[in-house]
């Protein structure tokens, strides 16, 4: 079973997703599992690029075709909502080509809604600096938007503002509306 952690960089995501993980006794995975390898520098800079849509694609994959089945579940920073939402400016035969792949929704996914000024301390906060999509996406309003409403747009997902609440408040959300949907799939 897949649980989706989803929402803009900087939102906490793995902060949550790791605490809901814990509470639940599931596994935690962030978006790009780690057998997967990881890419180079230069291609996760090209967030306008069809090669690293179908990466980020091919994750939420891999993802689904060791957990969607199972009866263990898992926690994901990151899944199918992010692959379509953080390539809105790939190349449209790209987009096209990556909608036509189906992989398995997520059981349950939810967005972390963070105001704009909180998500930015926590990306200034950060030891690695901040990467060209996240700098388009804390100065292009406009981009930011656009983002937001494609992973908003996912199947079913709901929305959990983070604003001025601890990542253990907002963890316990995810968690209460996680039994509620086990709950509702009991006979």
């Amino acid at each position: 079973m897949i649980l989706a952690i989803e929402g803009l960089d900087g939102s906490g995501k793995t902060t949550v997703g790791s605490i809901v993980a814990s509470e639940l006794g599931a596994r935690f995975l962030t978006g790009i599992p780690p057998e997967m390898g990881a890419p180079g520098d230069a291609f996760m800079r090209e967030y306008d690029s069809g090669a690293r849509y179908f990466y980020y694609l091919s994750a939420a994959l891999w993802t689904a075709s060791r957990f969607s089945t199972a009866a263990e579940l898992v926690v994901v920073d990151r899944y199918l909502a992010s692959a379509h939402a953080l390539h809105v400016a790939a190349p449209e035969d790209s987009k096209r080509a990556a909608r036509r792949v189906k992989v398995p929704r997520a059981d349950m996914c939810v967005f972390l809604h963070a105001p704009e000024v909180e998500r930015c301390q926590r990306l200034a906060s950060r030891s690695n600096g901040e990467d060209p999509f996240e700098e388009r996406l804390r100065t292009d309003a406009g981009f930011r938007q656009q983002v937001s409403l494609e992973m908003l747009a996912y199947p079913g997902i709901r929305t959990i503002p983070t604003a001025n609440r601890t990542p253990v408040d907002v963890a316990l959300d995810v968690v209460g509306l996680w039994n509620g949907v086990v709950h509702a799939r009991r006979p």
